[in-house]
């Protein structure tokens, strides 16, 4: 996982409402959830990515959980909102 970790940027962290990915792999997937498991944004991406960006300033502040699949696997993230 450490490998995979480092093919992915996830920034800021904290973030004030906006929140970027960037890797050198194809992310299949990305899942932001509460701690509560409440499902906050979803994308599926048919052929990959390799950058994404997210305006999340409607969400509530508090500690979140991104899920980013990449390479068959899934990169868990801790995600502050301010």
């Amino acid at each position: 996982v450490a490998a995979l970790d480092n093919d992915l940027r996830v920034f800021p962290n904290p973030s004030n409402g906006f929140l970027a990915m960037e890797s050198t792999g194809l992310m299949e997937r990305i899942r932001l959830r509460s701690l509560q498991g409440i499902v906050a944004r979803e994308e599926h991406f048919k052929e990959g990515v390799l950058n994404e960006y997210w305006a999340l300033a409607d969400l509530p502040p508090g500690i979140y959980i991104l899920e980013i699949w990449l390479h068959g696997r899934i990169v868990v993230k801790k995600i502050i909102i301010e």
